[in-house]
């Protein structure tokens, strides 16, 4: 490695084991902190600092645009993808209790065989893992970096995808720097750019593998006509797994719809809609969350935030908090989650939460008679949210709510 980058990152080389937890935090300064960490907002936080490698070809700064200011990095020679910009931090950050890189991101290129280029390095400057962004990360999809100029997309990337060669676990790693590479693409501009922690889970005692679950989250959310709307009905179910439920819909209940394929070993917890047959129906149609099969137990926030303005996210046609039940949580990394059907509501609007806050207890308020936490996560998207499922996807072929917002694994 040249000693021209290292003076251009301004730093020393610090000898320590990635991943490993000191004892002595002095003898190689790192952010222990497993919370979300924001990199870049209107500016680099206080750690980040920027650098640019070769220094004659690449440019970097912020750029000001109508509504904020967003990091914007030029590539002279950019079909040579040797050139970097690099973020670096000191001290370092671990990732453990991270789960994913997230940032909003806008491209601009020569042809549709663009190459953008993601990696992480540790303290020693090895290569943690490289990702290329691809087409599944990216929301709304798109195909190659000829993108339209002034369209933000959003990228989503586990942090478990940048696999290596060195046998270091990336979600167990320090890292240094990000670096953004780039072929065939001249321009990026990056903003709202956030390591997301993993999230804590809502019911005590329970894990996201073994608390019963009576409803997934409908990947074919669609109003029938192609667009996203909660609680439509397309007559098609898609879980997480990938599990797809297209045939018959239930004599008693519209919304399951029945399956011609076995139960996925990946969803053993699933317990199926009361009235739905475990192993011939999917439940359940437009379904914008998960719902545990829980009673009267107390509802946890599944990480630290603040209380949405009204209480909760109201998308619900006619729908208040007080009539389902509902909280919602601001994390401030771009996620909201929300909490619905509890009784004995004990947090109100603007109130900062811990995950050892109690948000009240799983009811039966909006749906006489079925008891169980409904879950949510939604992505900031504009001015609104976009629902995403916390198991992620785990399908073989393409997740079909990409089109509206990228799923990444996000339980601890």
């Amino acid at each position: 490695m040249s000693t021209n980058r290292l003076a251009s990152i301004g730093c020393a080389l610090i000898l320590c084991l990635t991943g490993q937890v000191l004892a002595n935090e002095l003898a190689c300064p790192i952010n222990l902190k497993g919370a979300s960490e924001r990199v870049y907002g209107n500016q680099l936080e206080t750690e980040w600092h920027v650098a640019v490698w070769p220094s004659t070809s690449v440019q970097v700064s912020d750029y000001t645009t109508d509504d904020n200011t967003v990091l914007r990095m030029e590539f002279t020679d950019y079909t040579q993808m040797w050139e970097e910009v690099i973020l670096y931090r000191a001290p370092a950050t671990l990732t453990l209790g991270k789960k994913a890189l997230v940032f909003r991101v806008m491209g601009i290129g020569d042809n549709h065989l663009g190459q953008v280029w993601v990696r992480l390095r540790d303290p020693q400057y090895r290569i943690i893992g490289s990702v290329e962004i691809t087409d599944h990360m990216i929301t709304p999809p798109q195909n190659g970096w000829e993108y339209s100029p002034y369209v933000w997309y959003t990228v989503a990337i586990p942090i478990d995808a940048f696999q290596n060669d060195l046998g270091v676990d990336p979600t167990n790693a320090l890292v240094r720097e990000i670096s953004f590479q780039a072929g065939d693409v001249g321009l990026i501009y990056v903003d709202d750019l956030w390591f997301v922690e993993g999230l804590e889970f809502p019911l005590r005692g329970y894990t996201s593998a073994t608390a019963p679950i009576s409803s997934v989250m409908d990947h074919t959310m669609t109003d029938g006509h192609g667009y996203i709307a909660p609680y439509q009905h397309d007559h098609v179910v898609t879980a997480y797994t990938g599990e797809v439920a297209d045939g018959e819909e239930h004599s008693a209940d519209s919304t399951c719809i029945a399956r011609d394929v076995p139960l996925s070993t990946a969803m053993s917890n699933y317990d199926g809609a009361s009235v739905c047959d475990l192993e011939a129906y999917l439940s359940y149609d437009g379904h914008p969350g998960i719902d545990y099969v829980v009673a009267d137990v107390p509802v946890y926030p599944v990480a630290d935030g603040v209380v949405l303005p009204g209480r909760c996210w109201t998308y619900n046609a006619g729908g208040t908090c007080t009539g389902w039940g509902a909280v919602g949580i601001d994390h401030g990394n771009g996620y909201i989650t929300q909490y619905w059907h509890m009784k004995d509501i004990a947090v109100s609007e603007g109130i900062e939460v811990t995950t050892d806050t109690v948000l009240g207890t799983a009811s039966d308020v909006g749906t006489p008679g079925a008891k169980h936490l409904h879950f949510e996560v939604a992505r900031k998207a504009g001015e609104t949210y976009i629902h995403v499922d916390p198991y992620g996807w785990k399908g073989v072929l393409p997740d079909p709510h990409r089109v509206k917002a990228v799923s990444v694994p996000l339980w601890k």
